[in-house]
């Protein structure tokens, strides 16, 4: 489908900003609804029963919301050590790497002197 970014990790910028207005509206009904509950507890019971009801509904998406709010910021801060914790992690084993080929190299080029020296000896003595 095209526009479709399901593949990808990332979700268009849109999404989190239409997410973020539907959470934030999400709250402010919620709290509205409090706030009148609060002006009819005075009203009938058949009344405060609907508002009760129409309440368990908003609460339950405004609290997803709010969890989806709260969660993001977390989940960013997470995700940005790890992020640093990479670029370092990255940076040990390219330094490790380089190391090693040196080791290498120093260590390949000891055996070829022995070896040359070894030549040497035997062609002298023989």
């Amino acid at each position: 489908m095209a526009g479709d970014n399901s593949g990808d990790s990332n979700p268009p910028a849109w999404r989190d900003s239409l997410a973020g207005w539907v959470s934030a509206c999400s709250l402010v009904a919620f709290f509205a609804l409090i706030i009148l509950m609060f002006t009819e507890r005075g009203g009938s019971q058949t009344v405060w029963d609907r508002l009760v009801y129409l309440l368990t509904g908003v609460e339950a998406v405004a609290f997803a919301s709010a969890g989806w709010l709260f969660g993001k910021e977390v989940h960013r801060s997470e995700a940005q050590q790890a992020e640093k914790q990479v670029v370092t992690e990255r940076e040990r084993a390219s330094q490790a790497q380089s190391d090693l080929r040196e080791s290498v190299g120093r260590e390949a080029a000891e055996q070829q002197r022995q070896i040359t020296q070894l030549r040497l000896k035997k062609w002298l003595a023989g």
